[in-house]
């Protein structure tokens, strides 16, 4: 599993996120985590991450 960071403080739910897609061998950006939780400047909800990892 690689290791992935955080590029600011509200980010924390997709790397968390991108790092669970990255150990199931689910490589998938940040970028596109982000997009695809409708990342905001408050981050993002649990709910969002359930979705986008169903």
């Amino acid at each position: 599993m690689n290791c992935i960071l955080q590029h600011d403080t509200m980010e924390c739910g997709t790397a968390c996120l991108a790092m669970i897609c990255s150990y199931f061998k689910k490589d998938k950006s940040m970028n596109y985590l982000s997009e695809q939780c409708f990342a905001t400047t408050e981050g993002v909800s649990p709910l969002a991450i359930d979705k986008v990892a169903s």
